[in-house]
């Protein structure tokens, strides 16, 4: 469809339109075919033109008055019925207007029309963000102040009107809709040639694993970072040959296990994953020896299998069901908990649930039975930093952060993304 906005109000203003036309039409052929009487005393007739000029200046109460003659009764009995015949379709067709001016379909058709222009516009390479969440709106502000062009699409409308309130990214192309479907990624320009890469970075695996394989499908040069979190949706997605699927659980994880074998290495990973400018990442030395997991999400089952791989002693406190001899039912939130979970023998906590608020106890309480301990806590919410931070934790492991920072360099230098990758593979010395 060439010009969907057009149709749509032609559409919609169909029959005001034509009830104008028709009051219009009525009123003119009334006053050509009325006779006047001019001043000398004889018939006289509105050509069609004169007719319609006069009746478009009463229609519209504009009253401008030019008369070359006075009226006889009949032609202001005509008159008046015009008055009322116009000002009434008027009034309903400028309500009309009104209604479709507020019209969500026609406002969506409009932004579609001018976000597809703004595509058509950009010249230079861009990226397109999948989901503007706290992983997407980190991606943005930070690719924007590299100076890349970026591209965002998110089906909520809350989320996509932020972008509006952020003065920085004022020339970011954007569009609400579904970010799986078809149709909308084509409009927001992963076929265009500038194209360099699609970050599918929702909180729903399915939908990143759908826009990663309909990607790969219709135009596999484009780069796509996939971030995923359950084993299915990773499988799945690397089925399509998706460049990178990324885990914040696994990577933390993954960072976690570097700690224990090779610090130095997980300090210059660290230090380069970082945001340029920022001093030399310094962490703690994480001690050997019995852990407490608390979770039961993905992250803490991560945990407890690196923990596994690097030799640790654990104990897993978790409500899935006792699995093995090392889970403990519970939350890690009470003390009785804790010291079933052995924590005065542990140098180590985990506090890896899906709830802000347990894990700020869990470390509470924690910190209370044995102050010593070396303390990770998960964060779900960014909002939630400043309390995090406030806490005094060794390590808080924050999703969105953590996607970014391994997300940028697959995309804007690729060569510390390999140095990183092989970085993992060497010994401490």
């Amino acid at each position: 469809m060439q010009y969907p906005v057009v149709k749509l109000i032609l559409k919609r203003m169909r029959a005001p339109l034509i009830l104008l036309l028709f009051a219009y039409t009525v009123a003119t052929a009334g006053m050509v075919i009325i006779p006047g009487i001019d001043n000398d005393g004889n018939k006289v007739h509105f050509t069609i033109f004169q007719a319609f000029y006069f009746i478009s200046y009463v229609a519209t109460t504009i009253g401008f008055g030019e008369l070359s003659y006075s009226f006889t009764d009949t032609q202001r009995l005509w008159v008046v019925f015009c008055i009322y015949l116009t000002v009434i379709s008027w009034v309903l067709a400028i309500g009309n207007i009104i209604s479709l001016l507020k019209d969500p379909a026609l406002k969506s058709v409009w932004r579609k029309q001018i976000f597809k222009k703004r595509i058509e516009r950009i010249n230079k390479k861009f990226f397109i963000i999948c989901g503007y969440g706290e992983t997407g709106e980190l991606l943005l502000d930070h690719l924007g102040e590299k100076g890349y062009q970026c591209v965002v699409v998110d089906n909520d409308p809350e989320r996509i009107n932020l972008i509006d309130l952020n003065s920085t990214i004022y020339n970011t192309p954007y569009i609400q809709g579904d970010v799986s479907d078809v149709a909308i990624l084509e409009m927001a320009g992963f076929k265009n040639p500038n194209c360099r890469a699609i970050l599918a970075v929702t909180n729903n695996d399915r939908t990143n694993v759908k826009i990663a394989a309909i990607t790969k499908v219709l135009n596999s040069k484009v780069k796509v970072i996939c971030r995923a979190t359950s084993k299915e949706a990773i499988a799945n997605a690397k089925s399509f040959d998706t460049d990178y699927v990324l885990d914040a659980n696994r990577l933390y994880a993954e960072s976690i296990s570097l700690g224990f074998r090779t610090p130095s290495i997980q300090k210059i990973s660290m230090s380069l994953l970082r945001r340029s400018g920022n001093d030399y990442f310094e962490s703690e030395k994480l001690p050997k020896g019995h852990w407490i997991v608390c979770g039961e999400d993905e992250f803490s089952s991560e945990i407890a299998n690196f923990l596994e791989f690097e030799g640790m002693d654990y104990t897993l406190i978790s409500n899935n069901g006792l699995k093995n001899k090392s889970q403990i039912q519970g939350k890690g939130t009470e003390a009785v908990t804790l010291r079933a979970a052995k924590i005065d023998k542990s140098v180590g906590i985990v506090a890896g649930t899906s709830d802000d608020t347990d894990n700020l106890s869990i470390i509470m309480t924690a910190r209370h039975l044995r102050p010593n301990l070396f303390m990770i806590a998960k964060q779900n919410l960014d909002s939630n930093g400043s309390i995090f931070q406030s806490a005094e934790i060794d390590s808080v492991m924050e999703s969105a952060r953590l996607l970014v920072q391994h997300a940028i360099p697959l995309i804007t230098q690729p060569k510390l993304a390999i140095f990183l990758r092989l970085a993992r593979h060497q010994n401490e010395a």
